[in-house]
Parts: structure tokens; C-alpha cells; sequence
């Protein structure tokens, strides 16, 4: 029988472990790229919170009258500030001159020296499509029903019944109902209250209501009573 060569064996395996290992290196640099790109995306990243941080503080200072937040200059005349310490870097901004449109320039730096620009513009003239809303919330027939430490920030307009289960309940605006017979019922209204009934309430102005005294049952009223009133336009 002839024999296999001595050395076969030894070669095969050296070429299995020469594949291995460069599949191995392969592998390594692989992660090791991605690791860096990782790396360099969340520097980058951080740099754009910079600089986007940059930009909220110039419009928050041409919004402003406060000159002491805002490097010594606020207002429509704000030129930006350099050097201003956020998120582990700084950001320095230039705002051009204008009336009413303004191009703010920020440059976000991270600690590392990683830097990123944002270059954005800014206006005080309204968009022509703009809407404009007059309460702080409006909703329909289905009324509105609030509960526990509920609070609207503003004035409500409902097409229904405003219901309020709980004295924390709060109103800070107006109350409007606009439902025939609808009522506004166990809430705390800082202004004034509108609807056919007034029940339970709190309010701290005047009261437009039907009739006197069974629609105006258990409410205190602050300023005056206005019974015989027509009920709300919906």
C-alpha cells in the first residue's frame, strides 16, 4: 500500500489555521471600524446638540429683555455669543443684522475639539397659513369631563356638558357651554362661566346662566350673576 507523505497533514492544518486567522483579523478590523465610526457619529451627534442648544439660546435672547441672560445684549439687536459652556463643550453664535428676518450662525465644540455648524434662519413675521386658536381647548358635543388634578391652562369652548369630578380640577381661563341645557358642573373656574347651568362650581368671576336661583345651584360666585342670559352660540 503506499503511504500517505509525511508532511500532508501539517500543511493541511496550516492552511486551515492561515484561513482562520485572516477571518479572525477580517473580523477584528470589522468591529473595530465599526467601533470607531460609533464613535465618531456620537461625537458629531454631540457637537449638533451644541450647536443646536446655541441656536434655542438666540432665539430664546432676541425673544428676550433680559440683557443679563444674554451676554450683556437682548432683543432684536442680540449679535450672539461666544464661548457659552453647555453639554460638556461650549457654543459661540452670530446672529446678522436685520428687521425682522435674522441668520443665526452655531458652532457647537465638544471638550475634544469636535465641532459642528448649524446655520439656520429666524423671523418674526407670522406664516401667511398660520391658524389661530382663541381657547385653550375646544371640543364638541361629548363635552368635556375632567378628573383628579386636571387643569386647563386657558379657556374652555365646549358644544356639550363640562363635568368635573374632582375639586382639583381647575379652569384657569373661561368656561363656555354651548349645549341647550348643558351645564358647567364641579369645577373650579378662574375667570367666567357660560352655560344654561352653573352647578357645584367655583368661580372666581362672573356667572352668565338661565335661571335664577335653580341653575346657579351651589356655585360660588366671585364677581356677579348674570341669570337670563341667551345660552352660547355653538
Amino acid at each position: 500500500m503506499p503511504h500517505e507523505p509525511r508532511g500532508f497533514t501539517t500543511i493541511t492544518t496550516t492552511i486551515i489555521l492561515g484561513i482562520a486567522f485572516a477571518f479572525v483579523v477580517i473580523l477584528l478590523e470589522a468591529v473595530l471600524s465599526g467601533q470607531r465610526a460609533g464613535k465618531v457619529l456620537r461625537e458629531a451627534q454631540s457637537a449638533e446638540q451644541i450647536a443646536e442648544a446655541g441656536v434655542d439660546k438666540a432665539i430664546f435672547c432676541l425673544n428676550s429683555t433680559d440683557n443679563s441672560k444674554c451676554g450683556g445684549l437682548s432683543g432684536a439687536n442680540y449679535p450672539g455669543e461666544t464661548g457659552v459652556s453647555f453639554g460638556g463643550g461650549a457654543f459661540t453664535t452670530t446672529v446678522s443684522a436685520g428687521a425682522a428676518t435674522k441668520t443665526v450662525t452655531s458652532t457647537g465644540t465638544r471638550q475634544d475639539g469636535t465641532s459642528l455648524t448649524i446655520i439656520t434662519d429666524v423671523t418674526s413675521i407670522p406664516p401667511t397659513n398660520s391658524m389661530n386658536f382663541s381657547y385653550a381647548l375646544q371640543s364638541g358635543q361629548g363635552g368635556a369631563h375632567l378628573e383628579n388634578n386636571s387643569q386647563i391652562n386657558g379657556t374652555i369652548y365646549s358644544n356639550g356638558d363640562v363635568d368635573c369630578q374632582s375639586t382639583q380640577a381647575k379652569i384657569t381661563g373661561d368656561a363656555y357651554s354651548a349645549k341647550p341645557g348643558g351645564s358647567v358642573s364641579g369645577c373650579h373656574v378662574y375667570y367666567h362661566a357660560h352655560a344654561d347651568k352653573i352647578l357645584n362650581s367655583t368661580v372666581g368671576g362672573d356667572a352668565y346662566y338661565k335661571n335664577d336661583p335653580f341653575d346657579i345651584s351651589g356655585t360660588t360666585v366671585a364677581g356677579t350673576k348674570y341669570a337670563y342670559q341667551t345660552t352660547p352660540a355653538t
